[in-house]
């Protein structure tokens, strides 16, 4: 197994073992850089854009990591949630449609629960409607606001 890359834009290697290896490792390397392992996924959705877009219109000065990295020593899976903020120990996930269905539901119930009980850190989901609505996302402002989350101007 060489772990050589023939051709750059499509990974072709030397071998299907020398192709998984070098995949390994490059998602490897991704996590230890805080980025999500599938490519894909490192655009910012929509929501996530103008979330921030809506920390910034509502002066929100507290620190947040974007695509926050967890893992989870049980299951030995790795967990990327949209923001996290360490100051108030707080993770935002802004649920886009596909989080509607059932398969979704229940991973991202068996998430919060793990980060909630074995990290203690409070989780406050906000799905699409609830975004576009306005309804959650004026209660995380009324919540940052008691944690002096926004500048007083």
């Amino acid at each position: 197994m060489c772990n050589t890359v023939i051709q750059h834009k499509i990974v072709k290697t030397c071998s299907p073992e020398c192709k998984s290896i070098l995949l390994s490792n490059n998602i490897t390397e991704r996590i230890k850089q805080n980025r999500r392992s599938n490519y894909r996924r490192d655009k910012k959705s929509y929501l996530e854009e103008s979330f921030e877009t809506w920390l910034v219109d509502n002066n929100i000065s507290l620190k947040y990591e974007p695509e926050y990295t967890i893992k989870n020593h049980i299951t030995q899976k790795w967990y990327f949630v949209d923001f996290y903020f360490p100051e108030i120990n707080l993770i935002v996930e802004l649920d886009g449609k596909q989080h509607e269905n059932s398969k979704h539901k229940e991973a991202d119930k068996l998430r919060d629960e793990y980060i909630t009980t074995h990290l203690g850190i409070n989780v406050f989901r906000i799905s699409y409607d609830e975004y576009q609505a306005g309804t959650k996302i004026n209660q995380l402002l009324k919540l940052l606001e008691n944690t002096g989350g926004p500048t007083r101007i």
